[in-house]
């Protein structure tokens, strides 16, 4: 690895990676925000770009927050937890200008303020999540950034609160039916995938079983008690 003593982040990418240049090179660097001086390890080198590791922070922006997540670090599932909310709305704006002025051509474009969510935690309405096998039982992930290693997650703070009760119950199930996770490697487990989608106005769900092999009476048992305890899950499949 190439040591980067001192880059100036400058933006942000399309995948939340902060971007700063050197010697004319583009890097990517993962977990940098815009306006931090940060020392990096570089990875990975092209021709008109590079990508690095985050080593340490010598300068933090001033937007740069504590993830409300415990797995952020590790998760692939969120980019910009650690930036502040309203600094990810700006962001968000900047980014419709530039490509109005890019794309669009429009040399002055009017673009309004991006409008905040009410809420800015809880408001996935699907979710999918694969299975493995954790501390001796089925458990359900999100991949690592860059990776197909699966993080075991508890729960995720941006679902909303009706696919995390259903999450919860699902989890609990599994283990009470003994429901094992898909293993590529062994051939052997029944569940590859968790899908879930709901709908909070209508108070309904879809779960969603991504199997091994058609015809599993475990899975097929897992759903009936399911559908008898939460009458919110209105089909699987």
């Amino acid at each position: 690895m190439e040591d980067l003593n001192q880059i100036e982040v400058r933006s942000l990418s399309s995948t939340g990676e902060g971007v700063g240049h050197k010697e004319g090179l583009a890097i990517f660097i993962d977990g940098a925000l815009p306006l931090e001086l940060v020392a990096a390890d570089l990875y990975l080198k092209k021709k008109n770009y590079a990508k690095a590791n985050l080593v340490s922070i010598l300068k933090p922006s001033r937007d740069r927050v504590k993830p409300p997540c415990p797995y952020f670090e590790r998760c692939g599932g969120c980019q910009v937890m650690h930036l502040d909310y309203r600094a990810q709305l700006k962001l968000k704006t900047e980014r419709v200008i530039e490509a109005m002025k890019r794309i669009a051509k429009i040399k002055d474009p009017e673009v309004h303020p991006c409008v905040p969510s009410p809420d800015s935690l809880g408001y996935r309405n699907k979710i999918q999540l694969p299975s493995v096998k954790h501390e001796g039982s089925i458990a359900f992930g999100l991949y690592a950034k860059h990776s197909h290693d699966v993080v075991p997650v508890e729960a995720c703070l941006i679902h909303n609160i009706l696919g995390e009760t259903l999450f919860k119950a699902i989890q609990d199930k599994m283990r009470e039916f003994s429901i094992q996770p898909y293993d590529s490697k062994t051939k052997k487990g029944v569940l590859r995938h968790l899908l879930i989608k709901s709908a909070i106005t209508t108070k309904s769900a879809l779960v969603v079983f991504i199997v091994s092999k058609a015809n599993t009476e475990e899975i097929k048992n897992l759903a009936k008690a399911l559908h008898k305890e939460y009458p919110a899950i209105k089909g699987d499949r």
